[in-house]
């Protein structure tokens, strides 16, 4: 990746994957595009880069790497079920390890992103996850499941 794009995945995506929940600091937080379901922007997981009309229009120089930005998955299944239980010992609660780097998913128009954390089984079997994998995909609730937009591949994927 170049690093133009780090530092947006730096300054952009990580505050939306790690802000902590103001009533609970030791809890995250749901991004504000989990949550805000209004007519005109309804909840998604998807974050879409901006319009370059929008910063031509404020007359500030326009910074190319704007128009490159890819769209951004946010994968994060733990905030849609209550508890995520372990697939390989099937008693044990996932506990969230941090978040993983942005896997590339070729489109058939353009590429996107998947980010999500990793997951690991703090109490029974000491599994370790990553949130795309195809464990915790199949121990998610059907609904949920379908809503993962690529098959993946070794070290990418399809959508």
């Amino acid at each position: 990746m170049p690093d133009w794009l780090y530092r947006y995945f730096g300054e952009t995506i990580k505050p939306l994957i790690t802000a902590k929940d103001v009533n609970d600091g030791r809890r995250l937080a749901r991004p504000l595009s989990f949550t805000e379901d209004k007519p005109h922007a309804p909840a998604t997981m998807w974050i879409h880069p901006p319009d370059a009309v929008f910063h031509l229009s404020r007359g500030t120089k326009l910074d190319p790497t704007i128009l490159y930005r890819p769209r951004v998955f946010l994968w994060l299944p733990h905030f849609f079920v209550t508890q995520l239980h372990c697939p390989n010992c099937k008693t044990g609660v996932l506990q969230k390890n941090g978040a993983l780097c942005p896997r590339r998913i070729i489109d058939v128009h353009d590429n996107f992103y998947i980010v999500s954390w990793a997951y690991y089984c703090r109490d029974s079997c000491k599994h370790h996850y990553a949130g795309w994998s195809t464990e915790i995909l199949e121990s998610l609730p059907r609904y949920l499941c379908l809503a993962f937009p690529a098959i993946l591949s070794q070290k990418g994927g399809l959508s």
